[in-house]
């Protein structure tokens, strides 16, 4: 997987063009004024060696983050939960958020366009759960326990810190769609409204098959 950048980084150390070339390039690729990279799915500016280095980082995060108390459980959930999952149940969370999910994503590019390649879709959808990570890190600060939280919940007494925990936690959520959209978009060559629709739909069954799947591995 070679994003814009990547890839016009690649032909200026291999001497093909001049580093001025190579700017006048990478903004032509990007489209003017190119595109924020906190909106930017990493793995497409970074050289494919170091976006799957930093894939590998995203999920042995969230393996370490689950031992303080959290559930990565589906393709888009996380929360927290009572005690500390087991070190199965941690590694099959992420077997079916990441490699499930990646695969979903692929068959749907190969069904829309014919194209892509799996491991591309691995990178990409690993990365994107980067965000997923950080708001369980935030929400173990700003949440209480899950049994005092659905107190909260069943007297409707919320209190103020939950409500802030709550609403802060928004964009992060709206962080990783954006960057596992455009991983997408990225790794299946699609644009438009065409990736938006793909995108949705296997979104959506990635996370119905990656219920089903985690409730038959955990019987």
């Amino acid at each position: 997987m070679t994003g814009p950048d990547a890839r016009v980084r690649d032909l200026v150390a291999g001497g093909r063009i001049t580093v001025e070339e190579g700017e006048r390039l990478r903004l032509a690729l990007r489209g003017t004024g190119g595109v924020p990279r906190i909106v930017r799915n990493p793995a497409e500016y970074l050289r494919p060696l170091h976006a799957t280095l930093l894939a590998v980082a995203v999920v042995v995060a969230s393996l370490a983050v689950s031992q303080l108390g959290v559930r990565f459980d589906g393709a888009l959930d996380m929360h927290r939960v009572a005690g500390v999952p087991s070190w199965r149940t941690a590694l099959l969370d992420q077997v079916v958020a990441v490699p499930l999910t990646a695969c979903i994503l692929w068959i749907t590019s190969l069904v829309v366009r014919r194209q892509g390649r799996v491991q591309d879709f691995l990178v990409a959808v690993a990365v994107s759960r980067l965000p997923l990570v950080l708001v369980a890190l935030w929400a173990l600060v700003m949440l209480p326990a899950p049994a005092e939280l659905m107190r909260q919940a069943v007297s409707g007494q919320v209190s103020i810190r939950v409500m802030i925990g709550a609403v802060s936690s928004l964009p992060f959520t709206v962080w990783k769609f954006v960057w596992l959209y455009r991983g997408f978009a990225m790794s299946a060559g699609m644009r438009g409204p065409r990736a938006g629709i793909s995108f949705v739909v296997a979104v959506v069954v990635a996370e119905v098959l990656s219920k089903v799947a985690l409730t038959a591995l955990l019987r």
